[in-house]
């Protein structure tokens, strides 16, 4: 069976003016693989041109702009507005996970100084308005990972009255 996906050539016109025209790089090496995913042909060909199965990035990002794609149209403007917005949602949701780790590490000021800081930083807008790439998810999720850590050690927790008056295991 012949390849159906567009050359090389054909493929890098298609893709560039749709997405510069939002001001986003195109889909490049790293989540090229999700062009593969939503035509069928697998984790596949994250290089342009088919380059067969890869393990370059994790599937979770690929997977998602796959999903987008079969819904939106592969390379669409709609699609690249969908991704857009879910990685500025990913954006939003680590100023909650950075305001939660500050109040528990430190006080309810540095965690509002730091969420403040983290929103309005303009590495985090670019990432998430300008690359098509795993950057706040993984940022996100890596922020999250530490949040979990913190509340299962009960750091930052505050004593309830309950809790008061019972024993301890470090006793």
């Amino acid at each position: 069976m012949a390849d159906e996906r567009p050359n090389s050539s054909r493929s890098l016109s298609v893709r560039e003016p749709r997405y510069h025209s939002l001001g986003a790089e195109p889909l490049d090496s790293g989540v090229a693989d999700t062009e593969a995913l939503a035509t069928g042909h697998g984790y596949a060909d994250p290089f342009i041109g088919h380059t067969g199965p890869t393990t370059w990035v994790p599937p979770l990002y690929p997977l998602l702009l796959a999903g987008v794609f079969k819904i939106f149209g592969i390379y669409s403007l709609r699609s690249a507005w969908v991704i857009l917005a879910i990685n500025s949602f990913f954006s939003a949701l680590t100023t909650l996970t950075t305001y939660e780790i500050a109040a528990r590490c430190f006080n309810r000021r540095v965690a509002v100084w730091s969420a403040w800081i983290w929103a309005l930083y303009p590495a985090a807008m670019q990432y998430a308005v300008r690359w098509v790439w795993d950057m706040t998810v993984s940022t996100w999720l890596l922020s999250l990972i530490l949040v979990l850590a913190l509340r299962m050690r009960r750091i930052g927790d505050i004593p309830s009255v309950a809790n008061r008056d019972s024993p301890s295991l470090d006793d």
